[in-house]
């Protein structure tokens, strides 16, 4: 048997080790044309899977604009092109020797090609099996926030105290709310965006300004643009819930600037949707203030004022900004220091008053300056504090020194604009024409030309501040300024900015801007007759207002998208003589548009157009007009466009006309002054014969007509992109003054040379080359007349073809390129071409003027260029990259050089040597570049990266460098290997990956190790380092190694079994995160022992400490017995979180080490910080502790457990008094539980202080509190418990032995419990298991209970009795749920038991519950407000035997889909005496008629009643409300009634009070024959949404009552009936309705919003529509005769944004009587 085994062994080996390397390479001899078959095969799934996976990136870049490529992505597509080159290579190969093949195969070649073929198909099979990634790509971070300080503004001593205050309370774990507070201008939000930009740790810092009327809507908007959430949401509560739930999963800064009022603390935030911080995880708040208090009222941790500058620096920042230097003189320095002191150290007043007096050069003109400032103090301005005024004042006077009254006035059209916004220039330009603030001009460019001037002048004075391109903005307290000055007569141009200055002052004024976002009412009477521009926004303004307004020019009026507010029909502004600027949001009826005629700018946005062009071709002044984002809802007929002759720009942009594109580009040709044009078209669309007019401003984008979203190329005047291939033609309207150029895709497969005499480059600062496959230069030579003198950035990538980028000329005029990146062009051998024949011009160039240099170059990337054997050629001067910051140098195996060597010098000349920097690089990095070292430069780095490459090489460049990463080093066993290394005392940041050969960090065994190392390393990351065995070897670690280390994470190293020395281990007091994962041979983390393995002297507790430990995560370490030794336990003060998982011989979290087994130890051990304890699959754990040892931890919130079978003990003796246990195993806790309850029957004295406790995911105990401990009282103080996902079969367990009969006396238990909630207990048959006597619930509040699928009753009805304080009461899914309270013979009287608090009743999908309560408790619910039943289908009534419920204070009623068997039971209320209905729901399923009797019972006992009581009666009855008053609905908002198929009155008897009713709709009720009594319609003012759905009999919406119709004989006058609120009537599948109103009457709704009537078809109601004020008015014609050949029209369909749906209203003249 044996010997058997022994030969079978050798045959196995043999054949491994003999046998298939022979087949292999004989397979390499006779198997060749096989090989390159398969070759071919795998070549094309590569091919395959190389397109689908940059189909991928292509979508989901297309999904989202900042989506970001990962890098393993990335990686494995260059790895694909990389071995799809290696093929094309290998046929190549095998096509050049074919013929030798046939006739006379060379063995040799083909046993080696044959090997490297096979070698490629393995290679290309792991490619092909790695291309399934879970994602492509993530969000891209938002770059930083944008900074606007003013040039030369300096640093002071106030903001860096400040900043470092914030940035230290931002590390807090403790601090949540930042307040920073401090005068206008003083430099809050510079500071905070500063801020937001240096910290680290959190996500994107978002930013919101909030201003003086905050408005969620928009802060949540904000916020969810920052993390790129899409809402799905439209409420405010549904958005803030989506907010809160993503903000909860990371951690994020949130600046809330420019608070001006006091907020509800948190509160608020909850309503935006903003959670702070907690367990790591949630929102920080810095928030900006002007006011202290409000710092106060957010209840700040940290609040930090911003002072203003002292004198030194105010005069510093004053003389470099009035540019005032050593030769101005000592008159001219004192006038200036005196101003300087009038701007109180005011950053934002001295750089706009520095700036408006630098051009001042006498004397006499800075004494005038001090003079005028001077006398402006005297001057009144209202409602500004003391310190502010004279920032006013010098903010004031730079105005003042504006040159031009029109560049005055165009700074004031800027303060129309809320705070914050960005202003588009444009909206400038066309208000600027239209208020011919230029005077009368030739040409719409020519205005622009001058508010460019005006506004590059405005920002020189920083007056204005640059937003983006063509947008501009205001600080805050410079706006502030301007509304003042404009405030005032003498301005000229007189502006109102709030409703409220409307209302206090009847001043005349010429401009109103009401753009803030709240809704709000402008009366005509407010509105002056001089007015002369108007921007409103969601603002109700009655279209009569128009008619008074002569003089107004500039009319803006901008809809709510979802409500018509703010909309008007346009005949109203048929009475505007002057009109000339238009721009109008979320209109859809352009009706009467042609009255417009002096129009010159129309500027359209919204959705739904119609009618447009019937009236947009009459506008003949029109001179702008802009369509951009409109759609319309019918085709846009082309020829309007060529009608508007007199039409200079035109934007159409967006907006959904492709189908008749080609059509209108005929009819542009015909524009003669036609200079702007934008537009978007399809490809389909874009004709060879177009021919566009000559423009000076344009752009225009064509798409793929199958991905509209996708632009193939866009161009403007400055700027060309291309995405795809594109027609000659489009080649015409390349600009001269072209200044950005982005080709992503092959525009022409035969294109080679990009530049020739035909392109005009020179003012080029931008150019994107991409997917070129022909490119093989970039400029022909000679290029004498090409010039590239202004191009900043350069970005070439794949372009496989390309050899070189241009040549030593052109290389030559790049002295303002920035960045220069060039990637994967594997065929590229040099970047600048050389001629050759050049040496004697080249050698004598060198150091000379003509040497190449790129001066401001920044960042210079290369990457995967193969054929790359030097970056610069021989002509580089030794200092041509002054400014260089990034290099990066990526999979250039060939190169060897930075710059090229002279012929005759050797590689290492030291020529080479010559090349330097003026400052240190920011970023080195290099990787797979194995020829290349580091002696041509010797480099000063800030972060130094190095990946595939002996670190040996590159050692200079890495030894002063701050932050270190190094992957896949080579030949390296250490990265200090002797004394004549500085130790890198300088590095603050590593970072180790795949390094095979590294061994450690230091190595002293030899003697030669350096004296200090690491001294000042913070951060440690080493991963996959499958050859690293410790940090140091040798018995002592160099002096201060890792004496700074500050957060440490090992990962994959599979060699280390000891991580931290006991020499190292004392000297990691700075030590904050340990994280630990897959090592395998890791034994111990902190060893305490000396070397020679003897114990320590007080080796009980010896002085080990690691003060600022906080968290240790430890995971699968499958060798590690213990995670910290216990004399480490006492030093462990700030240890807030341990994570254990997967280690499988660990037994103990602390316990001794093998060599102090012997020593007995004993003692409490103190955690103090110790938050979060987390364990999981650890199958050998038997405790946390050793057995003679306890944990004291405080502050313990969480403790969670799993997969830990062998726990027999935590020794866990006090925990916080909030405390969450979650886990499988929780049963094995002896300190705080036993075997088959989760709580103990030892030292439960432990749990005493215990008030929360939440349990979750405990499986294998039956109940939380069993006899033993309800005996002793256990838990006594819990006022919060919490049970989800846990198997117990009760709650709490009593025996019956606890009642002493005799005495009559029993434990009370839970007596504090305010809040019970149990959830996904399977399980779960009794909350409370035996003898009632013992249990007191005399202060739960809050009882909720979901998913207990075996509970059939919460509580015997004897507890009600306990239950005095019971608030809310609330049961979800409880399948077997029969009876809330559970009926027992008990002594008490029925109507004697009350709940006197309860207020809130919520019981979803209990099938099996038949009543809520029992009998007993008919008049108990004197305080319940809300009462919600929802899918309950056993459901027989809210009491049991009772269909009287006294329920005063009832406010919401919500009742659904209920069965067919649901008893009728009645509300009562006594009149006068309760509280009135809020809200009322009742819907049942629909039944048969025949299957439900009206109820007649409840009928004959409601007339026995009382009559000072109204009722509800709810079920199958006649009448839903009877009233006395109406006492009962006075209060009611909503009503919805469904299926009531008995109903015949909604309400019935006398109605005195005003009702409050706002929504009714009553759905299916069959028996109705009217909705209102005509004597109720005037006590329902405010009554805004009707809506009426399949009621087959009703016959009138409102009808006559025994009031009504007693009326004196004789002619009678019209009546008029007015809906003062009423916004939305629907009406549909109504049968048999006739009319909505009384004959005779006449009704208006002047605020209705939307009339849908539908299957009406007996309706003789006509509606029509005021035009001028959107009045809607109603009229039933009684000689109009409705029959099968006339019947009423399917559909009337009215909404405010479409006016004209309706015919218009003729006013008749006879008289009216109004109903009173």
């Amino acid at each position: 048997m044996p010997e058997s085994f022994f030969m079978g062994a050798v045959g196995t080996l043999m054949v491994d080790y003999l046998v298939k390397p022979i087949e292999c390479r004989v397979r390499y001899f006779f198997r060749f044309h096989m090989i390159v078959q398969e070759l071919h095969e795998q070549q094309n799934n590569l091919n395959r899977e190389q397109t689908r996976i940059q189909e991928d990136i292509k979508e989901a870049k297309l999904n989202i604009q900042t989506q970001v490529i990962e890098k393993y992505v990335e990686d494995w597509l260059t790895d694909a092109t990389n071995a799809l080159n290696n093929v094309q290579n290998l046929e190549a190969r095998i096509e050049e020797n074919k013929r030798c093949f046939h006739w006379c195969p060379n063995w040799s070649w083909r046993y080696q090609l044959s090997k490297s073929m096979d070698e490629e198909i393995l290679a290309i099979i792991k490619l092909v099996n790695n291309s399934k990634f879970e994602r492509i790509g993530h969000c891209a971070e938002l770059p930083g926030l944008e900074l606007f300080t003013s040039k030369g503004l300096v640093d002071s001593k106030s903001s860096t105290t400040a900043f470092n205050k914030i940035m230290k309370a931002l590390k807090d774990a403790e601090i949540n709310k930042i307040g920073v507070w401090g005068m206008g201008g003083v430099g809050k939000t510079t500071l905070v965006k500063e801020v937001g930009n240096k910290v680290k740790g959190f996500g994107q810092p978002i930013m919101v300004v909030i201003s003086k009327i905050p408005d969620i809507g928009e802060i949540q908007k904000k916020i969810a643009d920052g993390i790129h959430l899409k809402f799905e949401k439209t409420t405010k509560d549904g958005r803030a819930k989506e907010l809160w739930c993503r903000l909860k999963e990371g951690k994020f800064i949130i600046i809330l600037d420019d608070l001006w009022n006091e907020w509800n603390d948190d509160e608020d935030l909850r309503k935006i949707g903003i959670p702070l911080v907690e367990n790591g995880k949630g929102c920080k708040i810095i928030l900006t203030t002007r006011r202290w208090t409000v710092c106060k009222s957010m209840e700040c941790q940290v609040t930090i004022q911003i002072d203003v500058l002292d004198d030194d620096e105010a005069w510093a920042l004053f003389k470099m900004n009035a540019n005032l230097d050593e030769n101005v003189s000592r008159n001219i320095i004192e006038e200036a220091e005196k101003i300087v002191k009038e701007c109180n150290g005011l950053p934002v007043a001295i750089v706009t008053l520095g700036r408006s007096l630098e051009g001042t050069k006498t004397q006499k003109g800075w004494e005038l300056a001090r003079k005028k400032l001077e006398s402006s103090r005297l001057m009144e301005i209202g409602n500004i504090e003391e310190e502010e005024k004279n920032a006013y004042m010098c903010i004031k006077m730079s105005y003042e020194y504006l040159k031009k009254e029109v560049t005055k006035r165009c700074f004031l059209l800027c303060a129309l604009y809320p705070e914050d916004h960005s202003i588009d220039v444009e909206d400038l330009v066309r208000y600027a024409l239209a208020l011919e603030l230029y005077g009368k001009v030739d040409s719409v460019e020519e205005v622009r030309v001058q508010v460019l001037e005006a506004i590059d002048y405005l920002k020189d004075s920083c007056l204005l501040l640059k937003d983006t391109q063509w947008y501009i903005k205001l600080h805050d307290l410079v706006r502030d300024v301007a509304l003042w000055i404009a405030s005032r007569e003498e301005s000229g141009f007189m502006i109102k900015s709030r409703l409220e200055l409307l209302n206090e002052s009847f001043e005349p004024c010429r401009a109103i801007s009401l753009l803030n976002i709240e809704e709000k009412k402008l009366l005509g009477r407010l509105i002056p007759s001089n007015l002369e521009i108007l921007l409103l926004k969601n603002c109700d303004v009655q279209g009569t207002c128009f008619q008074w307004m002569k003089e107004l020019k500039a009319l803006s009026l901008t809809a709510d998208k979802h409500c018509p507010v703010g909309m008007i029909s346009l005949y109203a502004l048929s009475s505007l003589p002057k009109l000339r600027a238009l721009r109008l949001e979320n209109f859809e009826d352009f009706s009467f548009l042609r009255s417009l005629r002096t129009v010159e700018v129309l500027s359209l946005r919204g959705l739904g157009f119609e009618g447009l062009s019937n009236e947009l071709w009459r506008l003949e002044n029109l001179k702008i007009l802009d369509l951009t984002d409109c759609t319309f809802r019918s085709r846009f007929p082309p020829n309007v466009i060529q009608r508007l002759s007199k039409l200079e720009q035109l934007y159409l942009k967006g907006s959904n006309i492709c189908e008749t594109i080609v059509d209108i580009l005929v009819q542009i040709n015909f524009l003669s002054r036609l200079t702007a044009l934008s537009l978007r078209l399809s490809l389909d669309h874009f004709m060879g014969d177009v021919v566009f007019p000559k423009l000076e401003r344009y752009d225009i984008s064509v798409v793929d007509p199958y991905k509209l979203k996708c632009d193939l190329f866009s161009i403007t005047e400055k700027s060309w992109k291309i995405k795809g291939p594109i027609l000659l033609n489009v080649v015409s309207l390349l600009p001269e003054n072209l200044e950005s150029f982005e080709v992503l895709d092959d525009i022409d497969k035969f294109l080679e040379c990009l530049i020739d005499k035909s392109l005009r480059l020179s003012n080029l600062k931008l150019l994107y080359l991409h997917n070129l496959s022909n490119l093989s230069c970039i400029g022909e030579l000679p290029t004498q007349h090409v010039r590239l003198e202004g191009l900043v950035d350069l970005r070439i990538t794949n372009c496989p073809s390309l050899k070189s980028l241009f040549p030593l000329s052109l290389a030559q005029s790049l002295v303002l390129l920035e960045i220069l990146e060039i990637a994967n062009c594997p065929r590229l051998k040099q970047i600048v071409t050389e001629m050759e024949g050049d040496e004697e011009k080249i050698s004598s160039s060198i150091n000379s003027h003509n040497s190449l240099g790129f001066p401001n170059l920044r960042e210079l990337y290369i990457g995967n260029c193969y054929g790359l054997v030097y970056i610069f050629p021989t002509l580089m001067a030794p200092q041509g990259l002054p400014l260089l910051e990034n290099l990066a140098i990526h999979r250039c195996p060939q190169l060897k050089q930075v710059v090229r060597p002279r012929e005759g010098r050797v590689e290492n000349d030291v020529v080479l040597q010559q090349l330097q920097f003026s400052k240190p690089l920011m970023q080195f990095s290099v990787s797979a570049c194995p020829l290349l070292t580091d002696s041509f430069v010797h480099l000063d780095v800030e972060k130094a990266c190095f990946k595939e490459v002996r670190l040996s090489t590159f050692k200079e460049s890495f030894s002063s460098a701050k932050h270190l990463e190094v992957h896949y080093a080579i030949e390296d066993h250490n990265l200090v290997p002797d004394a004549k290394g500085d130790g890198l005392n300088g590095l603050m940041s590593l970072q180790l990956r795949d390094c095979k050969d590294l061994e450690c960090l230091v190595d002293i065994t030899m003697g030669n190790g350096p004296t200090f190392a690491f001294t000042n390393l913070k951060r440690l990351s080493i991963e996959d380092m499958f050859g690293f065995e410790t940090l140091c070897k040798g018995h002592h670690p160099p002096q201060g190694f890792l004496q700074s280390l500050k957060v440490v994470n090992i990962k994959g190293c599979r060699k280390l079994e000891i991580l931290f020395s006991p020499s190292i281990t004392q000297s990691l007091v700075f030590l904050e995160e340990l994280t630990i994962e897959f090592c395998r041979e890791l034994r111990t983390l902190f060893s305490v022992l000396e070397n020679d393995g003897g114990i320590r002297s007080n080796s009980c507790f010896p002085p080990f400490c690691l003060p600022k430990l906080k968290t240790l995560y430890i995971r699968l370490c499958s060798k590690l017995e213990y995670v910290l030794p216990i004399t480490l336990a006492q030093g462990l003060p700030a240890l807030a979180s341990i994570s254990v998982f997967g280690c499988d011989e660990l037994k103990h979290v602390f316990s001794m080490p093998k060599e102090q087994d012997g020593v007995e130890l004993h003692g409490i051990m103190l955690l103090p910080s110790l938050q979060y304890l987390r364990l999981s699959g650890l199958e050998n754990l038997t405790s946390f502790v050793p057995e003679n040892f306890f944990i004291k931890a405080p502050a313990l919130k969480s403790l969670e457990a799993y997969e830990c079978p062998k726990v027999m003990n935590f020794h866990i003796q006090q925990v916080n008094k909030q405390l969450t246990l979650k886990g499988n195993g929780l049963y094995v806790f002896k300190e705080l539980s036993c075997n088959t309850n989760l709580i103990p029957d030892v030292h439960s004295r432990h749990l005493d202080g215990l008030t929360s406790l939440d349990i979750y995911h405990w499986w294998g105990g039956e109940c939380l509190v069993d006899k033993s401990q309800a005996k002793m009282g256990i838990l006594q103080n819990l006022k919060d418990l919490r049970v989800s996902y846990s198997s117990m079969s009760e709650v709490f367990r009593i025996d019956e032995g606890l009642y002493n009969r005799e005495e009559n006396q029993a434990p009370q238990l839970l007596l504090n419990l305010e809040q019970l909630q149990l959830k996904r207990l399977p399980y779960l048959r009794w909350i409370v298991q035996g003898p009632i006597h013992c249990v007191n619930l005399q202060s739960l509040k809050v009882l909720e209970i979901t998913h207990c699928n075996k509970l059939t009753s919460i509580f015997s009805i004897s507890v009600v009795q306990t239950l005095r304080s019971l608030e809310e009461l609330k049961i979800y899914d409880c399948d077997k749920l029969k009876s809330v309270l559970m009926e027992l013979e008990i002594d008490t009287e029925p109507n004697k038991l009350c709940l006197p608090n309860l207020k809130t009743v919520e019981i979803v999908k209990c099938p099996s519950l038949e009543y809520v309560f029992p009998l007993a408790l008919t008049q108990g619910f004197p305080r319940l407000q809300k009462v919600q039943l929802v899918k309950l289908r056993n459901m027989r009534g809210f009491v049991a035997g009772n269909n009287f419920v006294q329920a005063p204070a009832l406010e919401i009623l919500i009742i659904k889909e209920l069965c067919s068997a649901f008893t009728n039971f009645v509300f009562q209320k006594e009149v006068n005496k309760c509280d009135p209905l809020k809200e009322l729901t009742f819907c049942t399923k629909s039944i048969d008629d025949e299957d439900v009797e009206p109820c007649n019972m409840v009928n004959t006992q409601l007339r026995q009643r009382s009559t000072n009581f109204e009722y509800m009666t709810l079920g199958n009855f006649e009448q839903l409300f009877r009233l006395q008053g109406a006492c009962f609905i006075s209060n009611l908002e909503k009503m919805q009634l469904s299926n009531m198929i008995w109903l015949r009155d909604i309400w019935k008897g006398p109605i005195h009070f005003e009702s409050n009713l706002r929504e009714l709709a009553v759905y299916d009720s069959n028996c109705l024959t009217y909705i209102f009594p005509a004597t109720f319609i005037p006590h329902f003012p405010h009554l805004s949404i009707l809506k009426i759905k399949a009621c087959e009999n009703l016959k009138q919406i409102i009808a006559n009552d025994d009031i009504s119709t007693s009326s004196s004989q004789g002619p009678q006058l019209e009546k008029k009936m007015v809906f003062p609120h009423i916004k939305q009537i629907i009406l549909e599948n109504l049968p048999r309705l006739e009319r909505f109103g009384l004959a005779g009457y006449h009704m208006e709704f002047p605020c209705l919003d939307l009339l849908d009537v539908k299957q009406c078809f007996k309706m003789i109601t006509s509606f029509t529509v005021d035009y001028l004020t959107l009045t809607v008015h109603a009229k039933s014609n009684e000689a109009s005769q409705l029959d099968d050949f006339n019947p009423s029209p399917e559909v009337i369909f009215w909404e405010k944004r479409r006016p004209t749906l309706l015919p218009q209203y003729v006013e008749e003249a006879e008289k009216v009587s109004p109903l009173k």
